[in-house]
């Protein structure tokens, strides 16, 4: 099979179950993005589709997802590094359908878009301005050790509660 062919069928596989997107975590806003391939398997081994397409576009991973017992072992392929991202998106593009094509491009572009926060010279929540070398300003860690203690103090009472 031609390369062209190949990855041909990779965009499609890609455009039909495929996954990008950007993400930015409430806890510390921090940024991510990714993009991956999820199946499912009659057996314990890596379906066949998705070391197919690894193999087409040769970056990414391949894991077994955690599931309940009385489903099926479900896999997943993915990439999550911008710069993987942006490969997979130049492989495919050419072959991509408009939606999927809109996907790479808007995840790509809000990834940008976030910044890193040290680029930014911000602290790790892109709260406040940071002290050049420091993650977190004192703001931020102030108000971290107060949750902390809360909590702590929190699990304390209760275990106090419980006997424990």
């Amino acid at each position: 099979m031609s390369t062209e062919t190949e990855l041909a069928w990779a965009a499609g596989f890609f455009d039909g179950e495929g996954y990008v997107g950007c993400s930015q975590r409430a806890r510390d806003n921090c940024r991510s993005i990714s993009c991956s391939i999820t199946q499912s398997s009659y057996t314990d081994d890596v379906p066949t589709v998705l070391a197919r397409f690894q193999r087409i576009v040769g970056i990414g991973n391949i894991y077994k997802k955690s599931t309940a017992e009385q489903y099926k072992p479900r896999y997943a392929w993915s990439v999550q590094t911008i710069h993987d991202v942006e490969v997979v998106y130049s492989l495919l593009s050419e072959y991509l359908d408009e939606v999927k094509e809109e996907q790479f491009m808007n995840a790509i572009k809000e990834y940008i878009q976030l910044g890193s926060y040290i680029e930014l010279g911000l602290c790790k929540k892109r709260l406040h301005k940071r002290v050049e070398g420091d993650k977190q300003c004192k703001e931020c860690t102030t108000s971290w050790q107060l949750e902390h203690n809360e909590t702590r103090k929190l699990e304390r009472k209760l275990a106090k509660a419980l006997g424990i």
